[in-house]
């Protein structure tokens, strides 16, 4: 939760008011991202968190005792994903920091229709670590023109999956540490990935859409890459392309 930067546990079987507990109280403005290690690791399961709000640090919560696992660049930690023995983590940074909501003395528990009104904060600059056990933090991804807004690990591919706040789209990590464009929208930004399980879904804003995405070939080809300009006359090397069906 923010602003306070709490992690709370909540107990779906007490009462309304009573079954909330703090877990930790840190002193960060926010905490933006939440994982969950494995449940049957020796010592009970770790809960990670990231913290938001100006810094970009990574804790470890284990029973009753925190830790720090690493100090990223930027100014949050916006998602966080647990793969195997390792920990991902996805930071980014902005030169316009978007403000959070704050909820002021005179105004309801409920928020207006559309939210606040203010003015849409620039793309940020955004990175995905993969951490390893020891601390490591081994920086797997750049982009400098958007920031990064959702983690998903897809097994089967056996990649990545980062969605981006600017342009509309989905990258893959993989992990040679190439890098391709899985998913290219028409929508500003992808907020959301839910592409692993047997719905395969993406969440977008600017504007808000769902989309579904069904299995197979697609019927037509699409052009992923942005413009190759080399800025001055030039002579271009090798072309090589691969795929299924007439090319």
């Amino acid at each position: 939760t923010g602003p306070d930067g709490k992690l709370f546990a909540v107990d779906p079987r007490g009462a309304a008011g009573s079954n909330a507990t703090v877990l930790f109280d840190s002193d960060e403005a926010h905490l933006y991202s939440l994982a969950l290690g494995p449940a049957a690791a020796p010592g009970g399961r770790t809960v990670y968190f990231g913290s938001g709000g100006g810094r970009a640090v990574v804790y470890a919560l284990r029973g009753t005792e925190a830790r720090v696992v690493a100090r990223l660049a930027g100014d949050e930690v916006k998602s966080l994903v647990v793969q195997g023995d390792a920990l991902w983590a996805a930071s980014n940074e902005f030169t316009e920091p978007p403000e959070a909501p704050r909820r002021t003395a005179t105004s309801g528990r409920l928020p207006s229709p559309g939210g606040p009104s203010s003015a849409r904060p620039r793309p940020g600059k955004g990175r995905v670590y993969r951490i390893a056990p020891s601390g490591l933090a081994d920086a797997r991804y750049f982009n400098a023109e958007s920031h990064v807004t959702a983690l998903e690990w897809d097994a089967r591919a056996g990649e990545m999956l980062a969605a981006l706040g600017a342009g509309g789209r989905v990258v893959a990590l993989a992990d040679d540490r190439t890098t391709r464009v899985a998913f290219d929208l028409d929508e500003g930004a992808v907020t959301a990935l839910a592409l692993t399980g047997r719905g395969r879904l993406l969440g977008t804003a600017d504007t808000g859409v769902f989309y579904t995405l069904r299995e197979g070939a697609p019927s037509g080809a699409t052009w992923h890459s942005r413009v190759l300009d080399g800025t001055v006359p030039c002579r271009w090397g090798v072309l090589r392309w691969r795929g299924e069906g007439a090319l």
